[in-house]
């Protein structure tokens, strides 16, 4: 068995460049994948806020006609005065309830995009960042043994032979 000294500095360069390019394409899948979540938890708040806003606007709806109706029975006009006054205010508030449902749902999505977004770009980095440690290995690797080959040559001693 050669010893470890008999290995080649390039053999190091090597396994170390793989594991750096390794890394990094693993680290930019796990990214991709967390951004994918991201992404369909952002559609899915888009389509619970419209669900909710409907729901809302719905019972606003039954409300408002089982208010109009006891209000009817009780003998008291709709058509103006204070009634009126309470119907139309509750339906405002109703309303503008509404649109703070749809609201807080893109404002969630918009979060959540924000988030895949920048977990794409954690990605990239590590991508890149994996493909420099790579070339840096072997940079080092190439300068170490270019190096070491003139103190070598001057003891008489072949590079890289066992």
């Amino acid at each position: 068995m050669a010893p470890l000294a008999a290995i080649p500095v390039w053999v190091y360069a090597s396994i170390a460049a793989a594991g750096a390019v390794y890394g990094g394409v693993k680290a930019k899948q796990s990214a991709d994948f967390n951004a994918k979540i991201a992404t369909q938890e952002a559609n899915y708040a888009i389509q619970k806020g419209k669900a909710d806003e409907e729901q809302h606007l719905d019972r606003l709806k039954k409300s408002m006609a089982d208010g109009k109706v006891a209000v009817a029975n009780s003998g008291v006009s709709l058509l103006s005065g204070s009634a009126q006054d309470v119907f139309d205010e509750n339906l405002e508030e109703g309303l503008y309830d509404a649109v703070m449902i749809r609201y807080g749902a893109e404002a969630s999505s918009r979060s959540l995009l924000a988030k895949a977004s920048g977990l794409r770009s954690e990605g990239q980095a590590a991508m890149v960042s994996g493909l420099l440690k790579a070339a840096g290995s072997i940079a080092s690797a190439g300068s170490s043994s270019t190096s070491g080959m003139g103190a070598a040559q001057k003891a008489g001693i072949g590079v890289g032979h066992a």
